[in-house]
This record gives C-alpha cells, sequence and structure tokens, in this order.
C-alpha cells in the first residue's frame, strides 16, 4: 500500500448499494402501498410521480425523494386518520411490513462487501458520500450492514425530517422507509445546506474534517464529472470504478424513459454516462469492478 495514501472517499450510491434498482423497485412499494390501504389507484400515483419529476430541476432531486414531495403535494389530503391512536397503529404496521420488502430490495452490488473487508484489513480508512438524505443513508447503510466499514459517511441535508406541512403523511413516511431505532457503527454527517454536485466544497469538507491534505487520499467513484473532477481538482488522486448496473424493473425503468429521456433517468438512477467527458478528464487509474480496485491502490 502506497504509505502516504490512506484514507479513500468512496462515492456509496450504486457503487457500494445498488440504488438504482432499489430507486425504481420503491416505485412499487409505495404504489402497492397506497392502493391496497387507502384505495388509492396505483396509475394515479405513479403518472403524477412522473409528472413531478418531469417539472422538477432540483440538484440533488431523486427518486425517494421526489416521491415524498409527490405524496405530500398530491395525496396528503386524502391520507388522513380519526385520531392519533389510529395513525400510530397504521405507522407501526407499515413499518414491518416495508423493512421486510426493503431488506429484499435493498442490496450491495457483487463484491462490494468483500471489497471493503479487504481495504480495511490492509489498514485503509473508509469515508462514504451518498446522495440520500441523511435520515435514509443512516437506516439504509446499517439496514445492509455496511457501517462498520466506513468511519464516517456524509450525506445531505435532512428536508425529509422537517416537513413544512402534512405531519399526519410525513409520520407515515418515515415509517415506511427510516426506523430510527437504527444505530449506525459509524458518524453519519450531513453535507452543508446548498452545496451540491460537483461542488469541491464537498470534498474540502472531508479534508478538513479530517485534517487530510490531497496526497493522503484516493478518490474513488463510477461517475467521472460528479464524483472525480471535484477529487482531481484538489489534486486528489482518483480512480474510476466503471461497474455496469443490470436493472431488474424493466417496467418501471420503460416508464421513466418514456416520460423524461434517457439523460433525465440516468441523473434520477444515478447512472451517468462517462463517455462524454472521458477523454477530457482522464482519471488515475480506471478499473471495471470493485473487485478489481486493489490492483490501482499499490
Amino acid at each position: 500500500m502506497n504509505g502516504q495514501r490512506k484514507y479513500i472517499i468512496v462515492q456509496i450510491d450504486n457503487l457500494v448499494i445498488d440504488l438504482a434498482n432499489y430507486n425504481l423497485d420503491l416505485i412499487d412499494m409505495v404504489s402497492e402501498t397506497l392502493n391496497t390501504t387507502f384505495g388509492i389507484n396505483s396509475r394515479e400515483f405513479i403518472n403524477s410521480l412522473l409528472n413531478y419529476l418531469k417539472l422538477s430541476t432540483k440538484p440533488t432531486e431523486n427518486i425517494i425523494t421526489a416521491t415524498y414531495n409527490v405524496l405530500m403535494e398530491s395525496f396528503s389530503k386524502r391520507l388522513e386518520f380519526p385520531n392519533t391512536k389510529a395513525k400510530n397503529h397504521f405507522c407501526n404496521s407499515i413499518k414491518t411490513k416495508f423493512n421486510t420488502q426493503k431488506k429484499s430490495i435493498l442490496k450491495t452490488l457483487p463484491n462490494a462487501i468483500s471489497t471493503l473487508e479487504v481495504l480495511k484489513e490492509k489498514g485503509f480508512k473508509l469515508i462514504g458520500i451518498t446522495d440520500l438524505p441523511i435520515s435514509v443513508a443512516r437506516n439504509d447503510i446499517k439496514l445492509i450492514g455496511i457501517d462498520k466499514y466506513f468511519d464516517t459517511v456524509y450525506a445531505y441535508d435532512d428536508s425529509i425530517k422537517t416537513p413544512k406541512s402534512s405531519t399526519r403523511l410525513h409520520d407515515i413516511w418515515l415509517a415506511t422507509t427510516v426506523n430510527f431505532s437504527l444505530t449506525t457503527s459509524c458518524d453519519v454527517v450531513e453535507i452543508p445546506k446548498n452545496i451540491y454536485k460537483p461542488s469541491k466544497r464537498i470534498i474540502e469538507k472531508v479534508l478538513d474534517d479530517f485534517g487530510l491534505v490531497p496526497q493522503e487520499v484516493i478518490m474513488i467513484g463510477r461517475n467521472i464529472e460528479q464524483d472525480l473532477l471535484p477529487a482531481k481538482l484538489l489534486g486528489i488522486k482518483t480512480i474510476l470504478v466503471d461497474t455496469k448496473i443490470s436493472i431488474r424493473n424493466k417496467h418501471n425503468l420503460r416508464l421513466l424513459l418514456q416520460h423524461l429521456g434517457t439523460r433525465r433517468v440516468r441523473e434520477l438512477l444515478n447512472l451517468h454516462n462517462n463517455k462524454r467527458i472521458q477523454n477530457e478528464l482522464k482519471p488515475e487509474a480506471e478499473v471495471k469492478s470493485l473487485q478489481s480496485l486493489m490492483y490501482s491502490l499499490t
């Protein structure tokens, strides 16, 4: 191992966690619950979600936050309970159902866990970055057991945790996506508000928090422009892990492509196309999988 570079910043989304498939399956999870519990037609929800995504230009928008916003804007008045006891009963039952379902669809990518284990064994300190809201990130990294490999994970400001309206619906959303009883073995830190990729300030915060200089750090990611460019501009060694994600939910993928176009769908699923800027910004190394990563770290 290079004696100087002992810290690795890892873009977790679609490099460790398979968020592309999870995001597509989430649409089915929410639409089924709305249909069976509240009698809200699945097609109505999906059409509302597609229309919202078509108009949205928020820099950190993804399907998870978009789904929440659609529920808030389109269905909040129809998701009512006669009293607090009825609401709490529903939230507890739906939390159990969703946590069971979530464990079956939220997965790590092939060889991700074994690679993280080897990196830790070789003495690397791992720092994660995710586009997820912090409460969801804390839940998810614990749920799939990757928190023990990271010293710290950085996630985006938790707008889901402090909604401006519709407390009833907010409680339902938290019940279906977050289990606050889970505690992680690593720190989960909020990226300062109004800082979005590909801003260098995210990487600068990591360096400042750990007291590091660029020569001590390696950045690995699967998107040159969003993940590697900010690090490269700061003088950090970059490694592109050009993994291929196999989409299992073809139906929801086709729906998104029909309504939004390829580029927007890539953005939502964090599956950016590297070919456009591959020649302009070459990372120091490129591997085809996490399993091959160790060869570039020596």
